[in-house]
């Protein structure tokens, strides 16, 4: 296994055949260069540092995300992974883990990481 780290939260994962980029967001820009790759696009949640949804568009990866990650990019095709669901990705077993962001301000809602 290969694991890259592309920038700020992004990273690039690579077993055999089974290539995974998670959290392509805004703060990432290198990501663009890894996206055509990625069998799978992963986004742990909302916050525009690991979500940037223009480069998500156009790509043959899967895209798997929370609830509300999906809601945000309703307009894409999403794989949902829950609290403790597990989901084989090529060569990779992917389990979700459910917590709440930290708080960074007052003013900033608290979203759920998976």
């Amino acid at each position: 296994m290969r694991i890259t780290k592309v920038s700020h939260s992004c990273l690039f994962i690579e077993k055999g055949d089974t290539k995974i980029l998670i959290d392509p967001g805004n703060w990432s820009p290198e990501a663009e260069d890894y996206i055509s790759k990625a069998t799978y696009v992963i986004i742990t949640h909302q916050h525009q540092d690991h979500l940037k949804k223009e480069v998500l568009h156009n790509i043959d990866a899967e895209i798997i995300c929370n609830q509300e990650v999906a809601s945000i990019i309703s307009d894409l095709k999403t794989t949902i992974i829950k609290d403790g669901e597990e989901k084989t990705l090529g060569e990779i077993i992917l389990k979700g883990y459910e917590s709440h962001h930290l708080p960074i301000h007052p003013e900033i809602p608290v979203v759920r990481n998976t």
